[in-house]
């Protein structure tokens, strides 16, 4: 008799060691499978405006503010559709960004600006992500011009905050945040 409790007894301390492990594997898939699905929700959250903690206002904070180049001051000026002057960006130092997840079209839209006359423009990237295009510019009048490439795109006389991008900031006149809006360059 004795053989036979200890059978049973053995059966089910083997079937509750399973039961066990089991619903530790389970668990684990599970934790798995969420934290993976919160990584790809937080890697393809929409972002409708640029990252406003990542501006700085021009005349806050003079370290990130550069003195307009000797060009800048002579850039010529043009007529908008509206009869009035605006200013050309053509030899102001322009950044184009990317933020968005189009690999190299920050790289085209600089292409694109350079063949059409704009001498000193670099690409680089922005850090966060964005669904319309920001032109940041340091003064009211500045990117006018600009917003014929970018036409969803808005201005603000505003600096970026050298933690946003890995563009040269110093001496850069205008930036250019490139948003979903804007992945085909025209």
């Amino acid at each position: 008799m004795n053989n036979k409790k200890s059978a049973g007894a053995l059966f089910f301390s083997m079937f509750l060691r399973a039961v066990v492990v089991i619903l530790a594997l389970v668990i684990v898939a599970m934790s798995v499978f969420f934290v993976r699905g919160y990584l790809k929700n937080r890697a393809n959250k929409d972002i409708t405006n640029v990252d406003e903690s990542l501006l700085v206002d021009n005349q806050e904070d003079e370290l990130l503010t550069a003195t307009p180049n000797e060009s800048a001051t002579e850039a010529s000026d043009i007529q908008d559709d509206g009869g009035s002057e605006v200013k050309s960006s053509k030899g102001l130092s322009i950044a184009v960004l990317n933020a968005t997840e189009v690999g190299g079209l920050a790289g085209k839209w600089a292409d694109k600006l350079k063949a059409d006359g704009y001498t000193n423009v670099q690409a680089a990237n922005y850090y966060a992500k964005s669904d319309i295009t920001v032109i940041c510019v340091e003064e009211e009048g500045q990117g006018e011009d600009l917003k014929a490439y970018f036409p969803n795109s808005y201005i603000q006389v505003q600096r970026l905050d050298s933690g946003a991008t890995d563009a040269a900031i110093d001496g850069t006149n205008i930036f250019i945040v490139i948003g979903a809006t804007d992945t085909e360059v025209r």
